[in-house]
């Protein structure tokens, strides 16, 4: 048998990065704009060649939906990578693991000393050039009913692009009461194990096997909702199959 007919086992158990594009278009936007979104990293460490992908999308900002660090690494991995990519206007809400962390507040003073903006409950108002955006965002350490739609939607003040930092993807009666545009989300690690040629995941944290809120860009009332799969090589020990890590670009359109 040709070497070649197991290739999709070798992609499948190596899980090398791959990368996900969404096009999104909307009235509020007058020029073309691109975000990355960096989810559930967990302190995994990348070299200068994800630095360099990166960068070469030009990216206007980053969204950074929590559980880039983690409670079990060292906290310098996930900070000296942010710190290679400074310039770039970031933007981050915290997750759950994050907040589990004895070095909580360290982590959310060095990330405001290294420019990055921290949305806890707070929405701010960003220009990329013709565009205005309002990105916000709120904690995970609340469960979903600790949220009431109309008080997060009150933080909202313009009529730019709204963007929800939310680490949890799986609160729908929350974000389907949203008067926001996009809502971006990790957590769910695409589902860690998912069958070949396949996107259903196995296992989520809160939504138990077969979870619908996995990965991808889903359809709610008023909003997108844009999960990803995260860039964790493996959690705690369990490796990742048929699921590889995931850099997520985003492309906005008028």
């Amino acid at each position: 048998m040709n070497t070649q007919d197991f290739t999709w086992l070798k992609k499948g158990i190596l899980n090398e990065l791959e990368i996900t594009e969404y096009h999104l278009t909307s009235p509020k936007l007058h020029e073309e704009a691109t975000a990355i979104l960096l989810s559930d990293l967990h302190g995994t460490r990348y070299g200068k060649e994800f630095i360099q992908t990166i960068c070469s999308y030009h990216p206007d900002f980053i969204l950074l939906p929590g559980d880039i660090y983690d409670e079990w690494c060292d906290i310098q991995k996930t900070t000296n990578l942010l710190r290679k990519l400074k310039d770039i206007p970031m933007f981050y809400s915290t997750g759950n693991h994050e907040e589990r962390m004895d070095e909580y507040f360290e982590v959310l003073e060095d990330l405001r000393n290294l420019g990055v903006h921290v949305l806890q409950k707070k929405v701010l108002s960003f220009s990329v050039r013709s565009n205005l955006f309002e990105i916000g965002g709120i904690s995970s350490r609340l469960t979903e009913k600790s949220y009431e739609a109309k008080e997060i939607n009150a933080l909202y003040q313009t009529e730019g692009y709204r963007i929800l930092l939310s680490h949890r993807p799986h609160w729908k009666n929350l974000y389907n009461a949203m008067e926001v545009d996009l809502i971006v989300s990790g957590h769910a690690h695409g589902g860690q194990w998912r069958m070949p040629g396949g996107h259903k995941g196995l296992i989520a944290p809160q939504q138990g096997f077969f979870p619908t809120y996995t990965e991808g860009l889903l359809k709610l009332k008023h909003a997108q909702l844009l999960i990803g799969r995260g860039l964790v090589k493996e959690y705690h020990g369990i490796p990742r199959l048929f699921n590889p890590p995931e850099l997520v670009v985003i492309h906005f359109h008028p």
